[in-house]
C-alpha cells in the first residue's frame, strides 16, 4: 500500500476517532447536567458506533468473500504495522457495539430465557443502585462514576476504550505529520 492510500485509511480513522471523542464528550457533559438517559445513551451508543468503524477499518471482521477477507487482512495488518497500534485489543472487539446494534436478537433471547422478564433497561446508577435483578434482565446500565456499559451482565470500560483510541488518533496523526500532505 503505498502513502497516498494509506493516507485514505488513516484520514478515514482519524475522522472516526474525532466523532467518536466528541460523542463521550458529549455524553459525560449529560451526565454531568443529568440529562435525560436517552440523551446520555444517545452519545453512548454513538461513542461505541464510530469506535467500532476505527475497528473496522484496522481489524478485519465483517467481510465476506474470500477475496474481500484477504484485501481487508491485508489492509488492517499494513495500517496497524504502519501506525504501531496491533496490541490495543479495547478497540478490536466490538462486543459493546455489537450488543446495541442488535438489540432485537438479544431482545429475541430475553424474550425466551429470563425466568422473571423484569427487563430494566437505559439505567445511569452505580452498580448497587438495583438490587436483585439478574444481570441478563439488565440491557442498556450506565454506571456514571466509573463510566462503564453494561449489557446483560458484560461490562464494557468506556473510559478505556476512550483513552485507547486516542492512542490510535495520536499515532495516526504522528503518521500523517511525517508525509507531506499532512505537514502544516
Amino acid at each position: 500500500m503505498d502513502d497516498f492510500i494509506a493516507g485514505v485509511y488513516v484520514r478515514e480513522i482519524l475522522e472516526q476517532a474525532r466523532l467518536a471523542q466528541i460523542c463521550f464528550g458529549h455524553m459525560n457533559a449529560a451526565l454531568r447536567r443529568n440529562a435525560e438517559a436517552q440523551e446520555v445513551f444517545f452519545y453512548a451508543h454513538a461513542f461505541l458506533s464510530h469506535t467500532a468503524n476505527v475497528s473496522k477499518l484496522l481489524w478485519t471482521g465483517g467481510q465476506r468473500g474470500k477475496v474481500a477477507v484477504e484485501r481487508a487482512t491485508r489492509r488492517c495488518e499494513h495500517l496497524r504495522a504502519m501506525l504501531g497500534v496491533a496490541n490495543i485489543t479495547l478497540i478490536e472487539k466490538r462486543d459493546a457495539r455489537n450488543r446495541l446494534e442488535h438489540y432485537d436478537e438479544w431482545l429475541d433471547t430475553w424474550v425466551e430465557e429470563s425466568q422473571s422478564h423484569n427487563l430494566i433497561d437505559m439505567i445511569i446508577s452505580d452498580p448497587g443502585g438495583i438490587a436483585g435483578a439478574e444481570p441478563t434482565d439488565m440491557f442498556r446500565f450506565l454506571d456514571p462514576n466509573a463510566l462503564t456499559f453494561t449489557f446483560r451482565g458484560e461490562t464494557f470500560n468506556l473510559r478505556e476504550m476512550a483513552t485507547a483510541l486516542s492512542q490510535i488518533e495520536n499515532a495516526a496523526n504522528a503518521w500523517k505529520e511525517t508525509q507531506w500532505w499532512g505537514r502544516k
